[in-house]
């Protein structure tokens, strides 16, 4: 949402509580405020609800346009059903790409995206599952640096080497104290 449309939802608020001129600086601050994924038609429809559920005078705030479409958002999400459901009908079984399908899905719910756009985002990005080697690539083993060696960034140390150096760098700081 740009400026100009924030400053229309400040001034729908505004008609409910006498129609004050609003100073630029309450302005600027409502648009600040404004998380930037709520839509303009979301904001606008957040005002009308609350001002159905609050009659007797009460101020919309700018937290309570972010808390109600959040919470529209949220009540529009699919169940586990729903999402497991999806995701047999489109072929999806690899855990990583299943992870990555959900993940991607909520996400893109969440941040305001219609229900058809999520659905075709995620299923792009489980194609590319985020926690293993695309599929077909022969996965590289992992070759331990030697000591004194800097690790290659196709060749990382291994993280029972990292784990062990840093609990014997804790022990060593223990037993140094100890001996003070």
């Amino acid at each position: 949402m740009n400026f100009n449309e924030a400053l229309q939802v400040l001034r729908r608020i505004n008609v409910h509580h006498g129609n004050a001129p609003i100073s630029d600086a309450q302005a600027q601050c409502f648009y600040e405020e404004l998380a930037r994924s709520v839509s303009f038609d979301e904001a606008n429809a957040a005002v009308r609800e609350f001002y159905a559920l609050h009659p007797h005078g009460e101020w919309m705030t700018v937290g309570d346009v972010n808390l109600a479409v959040r919470r529209k958002r949220r009540q529009s999400m699919p169940s586990e059903a729903t999402i497991t459901r999806l995701m047999e009908e489109n072929q999806i079984s690899d855990p990583d790409e299943m992870w990555q399908f959900r993940r991607s899905l909520l996400k893109s719910l969440s941040y305001g995206r219609a229900p058809d756009q999520a659905v075709k985002r995620a299923l792009e990005l489980s194609r590319r599952p985020m926690l293993s080697a695309p599929s077909g690539e022969a996965r590289k083993s992992l070759d331990p640096a030697k000591p004194g060696q800097r690790a290659s960034p196709s060749y990382p140390v291994p993280l029972s080497a990292v784990s062990r150096n840093v609990i014997g760098n804790m022990a060593d700081g223990s037993e140094q104290r100890g001996n003070r």
